[in-house]
């Protein structure tokens, strides 16, 4: 289980990146816990997909766990909540 309690924006992506590649070598299954993050993005939102993307390509498992409004708002306006937390998209 990684927990981020920060802003996952433009200025905190790079610098994540490293750290969050990582658990694709490190980790068989990949647990997010987002409902610290305070601030989020487009730039958040693309390390989340490449994390995915790549924990995936090697056989495994990646999901969020727990967000915040931020993080809940900005999938929900990309139609991707699912697609982290393993839910059916809504109607809503």
């Amino acid at each position: 289980m990684v927990r981020l309690d920060s802003e996952l924006t433009i200025y905190q992506a790079a610098a994540l990146k490293p750290q969050l590649i990582a658990l694709v070598d490190t980790t068989v299954d990949v647990d997010l816990d987002l409902g610290g993050v305070t601030e989020f993005d487009s730039a958040g939102y693309q390390l989340l997909a490449l994390l995915r993307r790549d924990v995936l390509a090697a056989g495994r498992t990646m999901r969020v766990t727990a967000m915040s409004g931020p993080v809940r708002e900005l999938l929900d306006l990309y139609g991707a909540t699912g697609a982290f937390t393993g839910a059916a998209p809504s109607d809503d």
